[in-house]
C-alpha cells in the first residue's frame, strides 16, 4: 500500500488485515517502487495524492515494469 497519511494507512491496514491480507505500507511512490523490486504483492493500493509522485503516474510506471507479474497486478486507487 502506498499511503502518506498515517491515519488512513492504519485504517486501510486494519481493514485489509481483518480479511487476512498481509500488508506492506510505504509512504512514497519511490519507496513503493523499491518494495516492488523485492516483493510481488497480490494487489496494489495507492493514494492518488502522494508527496513525491502523483498516484496515477506511479501506477503508469508499475504498468511499464519489466516484470509481467507486477505489470498485471490488480490495483485500487484511493483518495481523500
Amino acid at each position: 500500500m502506498v499511503e502518506d497519511e498515517p491515519a488512513i494507512a492504519v485504517l486501510l491496514t486494519d481493514l485489509l488485515e481483518a480479511k487476512g491480507a498481509v500488508v506492506t505500507v510505504t509512504t512514497t511512490a519511490l519507496e513503493a517502487l523499491q518494495v516492488l523490486n523485492k516483493q510481488c504483492p497480490q494487489i496494489l493500493v495507492c493514494n492518488l495524492r502522494l508527496p513525491d509522485l502523483d498516484g496515477r503516474q506511479w501506477l503508469e510506471q508499475v504498468r511499464q515494469a519489466p516484470n509481467t507479474g507486477i505489470r498485471q497486478l490488480p490495483a485500487i486507487a484511493v483518495t481523500s
